[in-house]
């Protein structure tokens, strides 16, 4: 903790201080009791925000929606997506998932490149523009182990 000014009124002065970021919290001084627990929470509540949300929106949009299923060198993609064009000024929601063999090496280079490519479009935040939601998960599929 650092402290980063002092502010004066009658009595003693009011010292005001910043924690340093990224802020690294022990998993023992959590509330949760396992690592599931843990995760769920915050994953659980940005999936269900994103679930409500796209399902707003698709209801929303006078359109036919499909799932496309597809393989890609043995690897199976599924993407969620209107038959039709979007329409004029709406946004294209997008919802996709993918899952394809990676050996150990090829998952860190993948995380490491969706971190930067996260970290690049962050740098862009301007205050005139929506915000939208982003959440990824790279997890090993249970049907390889």
């Amino acid at each position: 903790m650092e402290q980063v000014s002092v502010r004066t009124r009658a009595g003693r002065p009011v010292r005001e201080y910043e924690l340093p970021m990224p802020w690294r919290i022990p998993f023992a001084v959590t509330p949760a009791s396992t690592f599931r627990e843990l995760l769920g929470g915050g994953f659980q509540a940005r999936l269900s925000t994103h679930l409500d949300t796209l399902a707003s929106i698709m209801s929303g949009v006078d359109d036919e929606w499909v799932i496309e299923a597809d393989t890609l060198e043995g690897n199976v993609v599924h993407r969620i997506q209107p038959v039709g064009p979007a329409p004029p000024g709406a946004a294209r929601v997008f919802a996709q998932g993918l899952d394809v063999r990676l050996s150990n090496e090829q998952a860190l280079e993948f995380g490491r490149r969706l971190k930067a490519l996260m970290e690049e479009f962050e740098g862009m935040s301007s205050p005139e523009v929506p915000i939208w939601s982003f959440t990824a998960l790279l997890t090993p599929s249970p049907r390889s182990r």
